[in-house]
């Protein structure tokens, strides 16, 4: 940044790509769990409950490793919010997230 020309400019341009990435992240595992979900008739509300998928991927990553990463791709809660629901600070639950993300996409490489 000290040896860009225009530091401002500089800043402005990763801070908007950083968001670009956070945004194409959360996409990415929100259409990962949706596309886990299995169709099932009876649940015409929408609404995923313990008959679906939370059954079954609950297990393959644990209960609070899939409730939390649950509050965060699909309810879209912000790490502060999950944080302090939890009680935990934003950078255990950064950590526990990033941890989630990676038992659910080895439990699913193990299954291809």
């Amino acid at each position: 940044m000290t040896s860009s020309s225009n530091p401002k400019g500089w800043l402005v341009k990763t801070l908007k790509n950083v968001i670009r990435n956070v945004n194409r992240s959360r996409v990415r595992w929100n259409n990962l769990l949706v596309s886990l979900i299995p169709f099932d008739e009876s649940m015409t509300s929408g609404s995923t409950d313990d008959t679906g998928f939370t059954m079954i991927y609950r297990d393959l990553i644990g209960n609070e490793d899939f409730e939390l990463l649950k509050k965060i791709v699909l309810d879209k809660y912000t790490m502060l919010e999950a944080a302090e629901k939890l009680h935990i600070s934003v950078e255990a639950c950064k950590k526990r997230v990033q941890r989630a993300k990676k038992k659910l996409r080895d439990a699913l490489g193990r299954m291809e």
